[in-house]
């Protein structure tokens, strides 16, 4: 096909080309020397400071330690096109599967031999959930690790909420002994089962490790949902606030 439009592009310009000029009609003017004219002034190449993402797919990855950990498994993109993630695949140290995990692209760093450098090894980056890839171009990360000043700021209200819900506790013991009128037997021991939880996981959150922190606060936020609904099923009077304290959003 591309052949046969060449072929006839050529026919058709040699009939033209053969065609006799009409009388009375004008040839054009050729351009007089030094005329302007519409050609494009060439411009100077500009270094742009980004990065070929094709270059760093299977870019090897290396952890603080300069060892190698993995290769780049992928680049995610936000909605803008803006670069958000790098998808890092593990390697199998000891047998272990192939796992990949997001890390920000904020936290990467590219060296001049495409080699691609995170501040976390490979030990960090199995406790973090796998990426998941549904069909079609959508791919989720799950949510980034808190950061230490978010972990304080967690603890924090978790402390307070601790202590302000252990003097309820305190107070509602005095109270029914100072009556006379117990809870239910049934109920009394729900509820002091579901406190001693909330307490046990409340020093495991305040003890755990940077690792261990996101395990360690989901337990404790479902000891303090068990307490809460058992709280309230002694139908006592409203105590403080008893949500659970609430992740304060990162700056």
């Amino acid at each position: 096909m591309k052949i046969w439009m060449i072929g006839l592009a050529a026919v058709i310009g040699w009939t033209v080309a053969a065609l006799p000029v009409q009388p009375g009609a004008t040839e054009p003017t050729p351009a007089e020397p030094g005329a302007e004219t519409d050609v494009i002034a060439p411009t100077d190449a500009v270094l742009i400071g980004g990065y070929r993402m094709r270059r760093l797919i299977e870019a090897p990855v290396h952890g603080p330690d300069d060892a190698r950990i993995g290769t780049v498994y992928d680049v995610i993109v936000d909605p803008s096109g803006e670069a958000a993630y790098v998808v890092v695949a593990l390697g199998d140290p000891a047998g272990l599967p192939e796992k990949r995990v997001p890390v920000a692209f904020g936290e990467i760093n590219i060296t001049a031999d495409n080699r691609v450098q995170v501040p976390h090894g490979d030990a960090v980056l199995r406790e973090r959930p796998a990426v998941h890839e549904p069909e079609g171009l959508d791919i989720l990360v799950p949510p980034p690790a808190e950061t230490a000043e978010e972990r304080r700021r967690y603890l924090e209200q978790a402390e307070r909420q601790v202590e302000r819900w252990g003097q309820e506790v305190e107070r509602l013991a005095e109270e029914a002994e100072a009556t006379g009128e117990e809870l239910a037997s049934e109920a009394a021991e729900q509820l002091d089962e579901a406190w001693s939880a909330v307490r046990e996981r409340w020093r495991r959150l305040r003890d755990a490790s940077e690792d261990a922190w996101r395990d360690a606060r989901e337990s404790f936020d479902e000891a303090w949902s068990e307490f809460q609904q058992r709280w309230q099923e002694t139908e006592t009077e409203p105590g403080p606030e008893t949500e659970p304290p609430q992740q304060q959003p990162a700056e």
